[in-house]
Parts: C-alpha cells; sequence; structure tokens
C-alpha cells in the first residue's frame, strides 16, 4: 500500500515539476509550436557559459533540422566548422551578457544570410529619438528631434560615416544586399545595443549625428539616450486599408496578407467604391507588406478581369516542426490558377503594384506574379528587389536566455519557366526619392501615381 501511494506521490510530483519548468505554455499566434512564457532580460543580464552553449548547440540544430536550404550560402563543412567555433568561444568565459549572446547567435545566422532566419531582440534597451529614411541615394531626417529638422541629410552617426555604417551592418546581419540592410538600421539603429556594437557612442554616452540641412549649413547634434517608446509601431497598422480618389485612381494598402471575413468585405466595399467614382488605375500598395497568406491576391483578382496567372515555384522542408505548421518536404511547381470571378462588373481598368524594401515573402511573390504575368507595372523606389527568398517562418525560443528566433521552411523560387533570367526584380517605373519629397513630407510614389496615371 505503501509503496502505491509512493508511485502516486511520484508521479504527481514530476508532473508538477514537469510544468513549473515550462514556465506556462502558450499558443504563439504567429506559429503552430506551442512556446513557454519567458523572462524579459535586461541587455547587460549574465549568462553562465553552460547555459550559453546549450542555447547555441539548441539554435545550430533547429537551422539544421529545420532550414529547406541551409548550405546554399555555405558548404556543410564550412557550417559545421564556424559554428563550433562559435560555440568553443564561449568556453572559460565564465559568463557573457545577453547583448553578447545575441551578437554570437547573429555571427551563426550571417552564414546562412536568409534575412528570414533572424533573433530577435528582446532585452529592455535604451534608444535615441532618431528617426530617419534610408534611401539608395541618402538617409534623411523624417521626425523633427532637439535641432535635427525633417529633410536634414545624414551625414554621420558617431565618429562614422553612412556607408561605413551600412558595412558594417551588412557584416553583423542577414541581408541579401544594401536594401535590405538600409531597411533594418531605420528601425533599429536608434537603440543602445546596436550603436554600442557599432562604436558610436562617445566617452559621454551620447550619440552625435552630423547632418547637412536643406540651406546646406552642416550641423552636430548630441543626442542622449532614453527609456523611449517607438511612435512607429507597425502592429498598429491596419492589415487592409484603401483610399479612393475622384481623379480615377484608387490605392488599396495591404501591409500583411490574411485572407479573412475582414479582407473580402474590404474588397467587396472597395471594388463598389471604384465603380461608383469611375476608377480607371488601381494600385495595389505592398510597401509595408510582411507576407502571409498568398490567396489573397487570388481573392484581389476575383473582382478584375484577369483569367488566370502562373504561380511561384515553393519547395517546403520537411521537420517534425514543419509537419506541424502541415508543410510538406515537396517542390510545388509554377502552375496556372483559373480564377473564379465573382458575379456582376469585372474592374478593366489599369493594375499597378507598389514594392519596396520593406516587402517581404509573399508581397515579393505577388509582385512578381504582377511582373511576370503582364497583370500591371511594378512600380519601387528600389532599383531592385531579390526574387527568391525564405519563407513560412516558425518560431523558437532558446531554453536559458529565452531569445526568441525565426527560421525559415520554404525556399521561394522564380517560376521555373523564366529560370534564364536575373533573380533581382527589376521595376517598370523607379521612383527616385528628393530631399525636398522627405522636407514636404511627400510620398513620392504616391505624387507620382497622382501625375502619371
Amino acid at each position: 500500500m505503501k509503496i502505491k501511494i509512493f508511485h502516486r506521490i511520484s508521479l504527481l510530483a514530476l508532473i508538477v515539476l514537469t510544468l513549473s519548468m515550462l514556465g506556462g505554455c502558450k499558443k504563439d499566434k504567429n506559429c503552430s509550436i506551442i512556446v513557454t512564457e519567458r523572462k524579459i532580460y535586461g541587455s547587460n543580464d549574465i549568462f553562465n557559459e553552460y547555459k550559453i552553449q546549450q542555447d547555441l548547440k539548441y539554435i545550430k540544430d533547429k537551422l539544421i533540422e529545420v532550414h529547406p536550404d541551409i548550405y546554399s550560402t555555405v558548404s556543410k563543412e564550412k557550417f559545421d566548422s564556424e559554428w563550433n567555433k562559435i560555440i568553443e568561444s564561449c568556453t572559460n568565459t565564465n559568463s557573457m551578457t545577453y547583448d553578447e549572446v545575441y551578437f554570437k547567435i547573429l555571427e551563426g545566422m550571417k552564414l546562412i544570410n536568409d534575412i528570414n532566419t533572424t533573433v530577435f531582440y528582446d532585452a529592455k534597451t535604451e534608444k535615441i529619438p532618431l528617426y530617419f529614411t534610408w534611401k539608395e541615394n541618402g538617409a534623411w531626417i523624417t521626425k523633427n528631434v532637439d535641432y535635427l529638422n525633417v529633410g536634414d541629410e545624414i551625414i554621420k552617426i558617431g565618429n562614422k560615416s553612412m556607408h561605413e555604417i551600412l558595412n558594417e551592418i551588412q557584416e553583423i546581419y542577414p541581408s541579401k544586399d544594401e536594401v535590405d540592410a538600409m531597411s533594418f538600421a531605420t528601425s533599429q539603429i536608434r537603440n543602445k545595443y546596436l550603436l554600442k556594437k557599432l562604436g558610436l557612442i562617445d566617452s559621454k554616452g551620447r550619440v552625435s549625428v552630423d547632418v547637412i540641412s536643406s540651406n546646406n549649413d552642416e550641423k552636430i547634434v548630441k543626442l542622449n539616450f532614453a527609456q523611449a517608446i517607438d511612435s512607429n509601431v507597425k502592429s498598429k497598422y491596419k492589415n487592409v486599408s484603401y483610399v479612393v480618389n475622384n481623379n480615377g485612381l484608387a490605392i488599396l494598402k495591404l501591409n500583411k496578407c490574411v485572407n479573412d471575413e475582414n479582407y473580402r468585405n474590404t474588397l467587396q466595399k472597395f471594388f463598389s467604391d471604384c465603380f461608383k467614382n469611375n476608377v480607371k488605375y488601381i494600385a495595389l500598395d505592398l510597401r509595408e507588406n510582411a507576407g502571409g497568406d498568398i490567396s489573397v491576391l487570388n481573392e484581389f483578382l476575383k473582382f478584375t478581369d484577369i483569367k488566370q496567372y502562373r504561380t511561384f515555384d515553393v519547395k517546403y522542408r520537411t521537420s517534425k516542426e514543419a509537419k506541424v505548421e502541415g508543410f510538406k518536404n515537396k517542390l510545388f511547381r509554377s502552375t496556372k490558377v483559373k480564377i473564379k470571378h465573382k458575379a456582376g462588373n469585372l474592374y478593366s481598368g489599369k493594375l499597378m503594384v507598389l514594392v519596396s524594401s520593406e516587402t517581404r515573402n509573399e508581397g515579393k511573390q505577388i509582385a512578381v506574379i504582377f511582373k511576370k504575368n503582364n497583370i500591371g507595372k511594378v512600380i519601387s523606389d528600389c532599383i531592385g528587389i531579390y526574387i527568391d527568398d525564405f519563407g513560412k517562418n516558425i518560431e523558437f525560443i532558446t531554453p536559458n536566455a529565452g531569445i526568441r528566433f525565426v527560421v525559415s521552411t520554404a525556399v521561394l523560387k522564380e517560376p521555373y519557366y523564366n529560370k534564364g533570367n536575373s533573380n533581382v526584380l527589376r521595376p517598370d517605373v523607379y521612383v527616385h526619392y528628393k530631399q525636398r519629397d522627405i522636407m514636404n513630407v511627400k510620398d513620392a510614389i504616391i505624387e507620382w501615381l497622382n501625375t502619371h496615371h
């Protein structure tokens, strides 16, 4: 009798211990795997070498198990060798900070150079109030702060030119080209962890910004750190919105590809308003599109007279995590998709798609489909955007430091029937941003549409 009671108590204790180790599980709405609640650390919080090595080995294993094309940019031998060096470099260190662990992880992920396979910086960090946009022809202030004015061109941050900073960011972060690095820098370089890594903080703990005003006056502004709340939070944006102008132009803005009831109802209202206002030109704005469900394109085209289109090549990778997502190890060849149109009038005017350096995954696919199928013109402020891409990410959390990272499970390829072409999407119309556009808070692409449609 005592033995049975002991076994029951032991089993109950094991269950309680397991649940306490998990820290309480919750389902992450952006992926299908279970993730655990995690502590939010400070940038200087310390981890011992054993826990760091465990986390690094965990990440390395997940990259090998899940990523669809891990050896496309690096050989298996080099990947293993470099990751082993990274793990061994944590030996005899006694301890490392959160920031040091974060950049060790990035060092390993840089080998794959997949911008969609990356690590998130979730530690508490201070920021400087520096807001700017970085285009291929310059970087300009977009928000008045202290003596920095909208339209001022940034020449230096700290003691480094923008060109030097760009080169260093490309060495640290996964990126296909300068455009990817610029997009990352505009959102992250105000954070202390990155400014410290780049060596841009002076001896007094400030960051100097050297700019040239519209009057060609040069000035150096010293910025202090604060626990600032970033006002440019994209999670507050609507997935889909639109505007119908009285000049025959309508713009449907899609920030995330979500084919839900709200999207379908919005499409119905959008095209109804287009017919009421005799719209002749429609632009699908994907400049801040984060990807999602490619079926949003088919839903959009049901309201138009486009009859069919050819799709992307997609190769999914099998792993236990990918199976949870429903992905199979299979190459889906580009096929013709016949559109089942909505009843009633169909839009027969001109179509355009707007893309930028911030267009990701399925957003890029839609732009390529527009281009390759002659559905409409591609308009961008980028000279070119890489077509081949990765996507369908799965999120993981390291067991000790609780650092979030994502790994791609699918490789998206240019349609096989166009393999002779470059893997860079060239826009039909390249819109060149100028300093006065920034100063006047004008959207140069929308201005172009209003004057050229």
